[in-house]
């Protein structure tokens, strides 16, 4: 179990990080970002075992929560990456950096915020 960011909120928080490739992507060398359809498939079966009240409610909970995680992991990377750079904290694991790196990258920005 990952208990960094044990905390009560809305399970769509959960269901958001779990979704994100700043997750999927994150230490397992075959990890893979999740299709359209990989998440859409996710996410309807979720909602076919859950009550959840008002779908239409749920859902436009889960794309503002994707947007908050989002900035959330960018933000992060760039504290981490900035606070290296400038002296402040020395973070040695290479595969932190680098995932930090990767996802301050345009095209990766470009394609987690569909800009």
């Amino acid at each position: 179990m990952d208990w960094e960011k044990a905390r009560i909120a809305p399970r769509t928080q959960d269901i958001a990080y779990f979704l994100l490739p700043t997750t999927t992507l994150w230490r397992d060398a075959t990890a893979t970002r999740l299709t359209s359809e990989q998440e859409a498939e996710f996410v309807n079966t979720y909602l076919a075992y859950s009550n959840v009240g008002s779908i239409g409610r749920f859902l436009t909970q889960l794309a503002a929560m994707r947007l908050i995680v989002s900035l959330r992991a960018v933000s992060w990377c760039a504290w981490a990456l900035q606070e290296i750079a400038r002296g402040g904290r020395t973070i040695t694991n290479e595969e932190t950096l680098n995932k930090s790196r990767t996802y301050l990258e345009p095209e990766f920005l470009r394609e987690l915020f569909k800009l």
